[in-house]
């Protein structure tokens, strides 16, 4: 390309291959030089995105306490990318990575679950609308719902609304539940397990009190 005009010289129609060179004039050596295009790196329109070459990041973060400074260093080919997505939010791998730090977010999911009923001695409950949403946020998560029982077979004992998205800590959680009954409900969730106890009553059963016509609102965020 000796002597040629840049002005005579075809457009690329597409990006450069990363073993095409470019003519560098280094104005302080009053030379030219080759460039080779792996080393680039340009922004795309003006929108921030790498589109080739690696680049490396240096974060220096001042410490006031103790008095320490700390510098944080990460070299990568846009990582970033896999993880902060533009318009879409922050995205968390389908298989939680759990970090021993009190500090850091680890996880985020939410999605759909399914109750169903079991009974802890005898009698059954078919249940309608008995699908519910679930958030979890590290190891807390949010479920709520709407039931609605369809049908009794002279139910006696303690319920249990199976089916959690995830097992209970160890500790027990009340559940907020709302129902067009007499009021005298409660309901909770045990430690390590998978279900919600509902009691009917002051005697802790469930009796023939319940029909077909019961409605019920759950509420509740339980820790894993």
């Amino acid at each position: 390309m000796a002597d040629t005009k840049i002005s005579n010289l075809t457009g690329l129609a597409a990006a450069p291959n990363e073993d095409d060179v470019f003519a560098l004039v280094d104005t302080s050596a009053s030379s030219t030089k080759k460039l080779e295009a792996k080393y680039l790196v340009r922004d795309s329109g003006g929108s921030g995105a790498i589109v080739t070459g690696a680049f490396t990041l240096t974060l220096q973060q001042s410490m006031q306490a103790a008095g320490r400074n700390v510098a944080n260093t990460f070299t990568a080919e846009n990582v970033f990318a896999e993880v902060i997505r533009p318009q879409k939010g922050i995205a968390f791998p389908v298989i939680q990575v759990e970090s021993a730090d009190a500090h850091t977010l680890d996880d985020y999911e939410e999605g759909v679950f399914y109750l169903e009923v079991a009974m802890s001695t005898s009698g059954t409950v078919t249940l309608d609308n008995k699908t519910c949403r679930y958030t979890k946020i590290g190891r807390a998560i949010t479920i709520s719902g709407f039931i609605t029982v369809t049908s009794v077979s002279s139910p006696v004992g303690t319920v249990q609304f199976t089916g959690l998205p995830y097992p209970s800590g160890g500790g027990w959680t009340a559940v907020s539940l709302q129902d067009n009954l007499s009021g005298k409900t409660k309901a909770y969730i045990p430690p390590s397990v998978s279900y919600i106890e509902y009691s009917y009553f002051d005697d802790g059963v469930i009796s023939a009190g319940m029909s077909p016509s019961w409605h019920c609102i759950i509420l509740s965020t339980y820790t894993v």
